[in-house]
């Protein structure tokens, strides 16, 4: 409870002295507060007075000085004292005067400044500070910081002198900088600047004569000890035109050689690695003298003799191998004595093709064989028919195939044919080939009546039938309505029916086409004319369509008019083997011109 009233105490006498409003008329000597108050911290610094233990100084950031008086209290003084112990930012601080280091003095102790000590000059006779009236002495405080000769405050009272460095700052220094209390010219070498090598030794510049050659006149060196002397330090030294190149300092003098480089040797010398002189070579082109081949080369100093560098340096029935000169060839002009495409290989030897035009394939092998872009000869199977085997008796594209040409081609194309038509079981075949076919494939069936038994024919589609067991097709009429652009000759082309039957059991429509219907004996296809074509007169004609059972109904089809111009068809009639069967006509809508093919509407009459 006690130390809270003081406490409380305090704060109050510091309000009262620091808060003041004006400050006390000074009755003491003012301190100097430009030597105490640095502006860059901008902090107060307090002074005890000379000599009221109520009273201090306080020194402004602004360098200005106020004089302060605690404020009065129930104590002996009548007063608190001033504590300078406490200091910014908790001062300045009144306190109990018992409980603060001081004294109250007589007035004539106002002759000292604040930071010093009022002593009787008997106290201190060793003091070298004079006796002030009164008998006084004004003595720095022990152990504080003091200021005696110095531009700031920064020796320290040591028995009341004020032991201080020969500098506090700059400022205290003519010209010179302080270092740690002593005026000089750097801190360190790098505040040397005159030379680049100047160092700074106990706060002095030393400068040395030099750093390096270039400090030094040309015919000089710069030293170890950075002095400059006649004569050089390093090769480079001797790089001033009076000596070779290759010029070396030793000992501080530049060597004299004899040669750096072959050239300053005799043309038949060569430069040593010592750099002298000698007969003889150095290096592969001290050999391009023309005295020798492109690739010669040195070797124990002299100049080795190929016999070859490259090819042309050989015979022309020679290469040049490993510098020498070997039999073979070197282009393949060399081996056309072979044949004209021969080409000399990567190992210098000529190979030989197969061929290098198809005159060169003529010996063991077929007419046809041909030179290929590989100089290789074709090995065709065949060139014709009969190069070919009985069972492939077809030479297509070289390659013998199966197929007909003709009917004679096939087997048993001269049998009687049976009862069966199959692959397998068949007894007479004929070679089924359109005219636009190379080759076509031999079929059963027969070719003509000849392959028929006794009572039989064969019909359109190669079948041996009984006339009139079946109810084949008859006769077809033709009857033109007009031929615009016909030939109105024999030979017309003629037209080319394709026809479908009436529908059979177990789905079955049979089907046919003719060969072009002319006779080539009289105009068919005139205006209003008619032109009938049957199996007796007409099978060739008919073709596919010759005894052909239709079912004894054609139910459509169409026409191809295969002659000049164009034809209007009026209609078309089919009878049959049958009397008793009736004839279908056929309508053809429209004109037919030449390879033109239109459909036609069929019914019975």
């Amino acid at each position: 409870m006690e130390w809270r009233i003081l406490a409380i105490t305090l704060y109050l006498a510091s309000t009262l002295a620091y808060g003041q409003d004006e400050c006390l008329v000074p009755d003491a000597i003012k301190p100097e507060c430009h030597l105490w108050v640095d502006p860059q911290v901008g902090e107060p610094v307090f002074f005890e007075h000379q000599f009221n233990c109520s009273r201090f100084w306080v020194c402004n950031p602004d360098l200005s000085d106020c004089l302060h008086e605690c404020a009065r209290a129930n104590t002996p003084e009548g007063t608190l004292f001033f504590d300078i112990s406490i200091k910014y930012p908790y001062g300045p601080v009144c306190n109990f005067p018992e409980l603060v280091d001081c004294e109250n003095k007589e007035n004539m102790c106002k002759q000292c400044k604040p930071e010093e000590q009022c002593i009787l000059c008997d106290d201190c006779p060793d003091c070298p500070e004079p006796c002030l009236d009164g008998g006084i002495k004004c003595v720095c405080n022990e152990g504080q910081t003091c200021i005696n000769n110095n531009s700031r405050p920064c020796g320290v009272c040591t028995n009341h002198f004020c032991v201080e460095p020969e500098c506090c700052t700059d400022e205290d220094c003519e010209g010179t900088k302080c270092i740690d209390g002593k005026c000089g010219e750097c801190e360190a070498d790098k505040d040397c600047t005159e030379m680049a090598c100047s160092t700074c030794e106990a706060g002095v510049c030393n400068n040395p004569e030099c750093c390096v050659d270039d400090d030094c006149a040309n015919n000089e060196y710069c030293t170890n000890e950075q002095t400059c002397k006649i004569g050089c330090n390093e090769d480079s030294d001797c790089m001033d035109g009076n000596h070779l190149p290759c010029s070396e300092c030793q000992d501080n003098s530049c060597t004299n050689p004899e040669c750096c480089t072959d050239d300053d040797c005799a043309s038949n010398e060569y430069c040593t690695d010592a750099h002298e002189c000698v007969i003889g070579c150095n290096e592969n082109s001290d050999c391009m003298d023309g005295n020798h081949l492109p690739c010669s080369v040195c070797e124990s100093n002299s100049c080795t003799n190929p016999e070859c560098c490259v090819d042309d340096d050989c015979n022309s029935d020679q290469y040049c191998d490993n510098n020498t000169c070997v039999d073979g060839c070197n282009e393949d002009s060399d081996c056309n004595a072979d044949m004209s495409c021969a080409e000399c290989g990567a190992d210098h030897q000529c190979t030989t093709p197969e061929c290098c035009a198809t005159s060169d394939c003529t010996t063991n092998h077929l007419p046809c064989t041909e030179c290929q872009a590989d100089n290789t000869c074709t090995d065709p199977e065949c060139c014709e028919n009969q190069d070919c085997p009985s069972n492939m008796p077809i030479c297509d594209n070289h390659v013998c195939v199966a197929g007909c040409i003709d009917n004679p081609d096939c087997p048993m194309y001269d049998g009687i044919c049976g009862d069966e038509y199959t692959e397998e079981d068949a007894s007479c075949f004929y070679c089924d080939k359109d005219d636009d076919d190379k080759y076509g494939d031999c079929e059963p069936g027969c070719i003509d009546d000849e392959n028929c038994a006794t009572g039989l024919v064969c019909n359109g589609q190669h079948r041996c039938v009984k006339p009139g067991s079946l109810t084949a097709l008859q006769s077809i009429q033709i009857d033109t309505a007009s031929c615009s652009g016909c030939s109105g000759s024999n030979v017309e082309g003629g037209a080319v029916l394709f026809l479908k039957g009436k529908d059979g059991a177990n789905n079955y429509r049979p089907n046919c086409t003719t060969d072009g219907l002319d006779h080539t004996n009289q105009i068919d296809y005139t205006a209003g004319g008619s032109a009938i074509f049957d199996v007796e007169n007409d099978s060739s004609l008919l073709g596919g369509c010759y005894l052909v059972n239709l079912l004894a109904e054609v139910k459509s089809g169409s026409i191809t008019w295969t002659g000049q111009g164009k034809i209007t068809i009026e209609k078309v009639t089919f009878c049959w083997s049958d009397s008793l069967a009736i004839c279908s006509v056929c309508q053809v809508a429209g004109p037919v011109a030449q390879d033109q093919t239109l459909p036609m509407t069929c019914s019975t009459l």
